[in-house]
């Protein structure tokens, strides 16, 4: 079951964020940037926070699912990676750098909400 660590972990890692890059896949290249296939960005404090509160986590189990991530929201700083969270199935995301296994969301419609409202393609369902 996730506990607040794991979110205490992501707003450590991201807090001097200034921009997400929403990235088809399951991890963001770093050392070839231009081999991501973008699907979006976004900046702006405002923006950030809502992807991070849209990324609160449930009281769900978590999981080990045998499938990638996509798409992979990249928050950066100054072109910096600060984290990679991968959306697995349309309710979990993991992060392998920050915590072990797959954690489910409080509200999964708000991270569908988010993309939308960003103009992000994306409906929910990790291939």
């Amino acid at each position: 079951m996730a506990d607040a660590s794991e979110s205490a972990l992501l707003l450590a890692a991201v807090a001097s964020a200034d921009e997400v890059v929403v990235v088809v896949g399951s991890e963001f290249d770093v050392a070839n940037r231009s081999a991501n296939e973008i699907l979006g960005r976004a900046a702006g404090r405002e923006s950030l926070d809502d992807l991070l509160e849209a990324l609160s986590f449930g009281p769900g189990e978590r999981m080990d699912w045998m499938t990638l991530g996509t798409p992979t929201l990249a928050f950066l700083h100054q072109q910096q990676l600060l984290a990679a969270v991968q959306c697995v199935l349309p309710d979990y995301v993991r992060c392998p750098q920050l915590w072990a296994g797959d954690i489910p969301l409080l509200g999964p419609e708000s991270l569908q909400s988010w993309f939308r409202r960003h103009g992000i393609p994306w409906d929910g369902d990790a291939a």
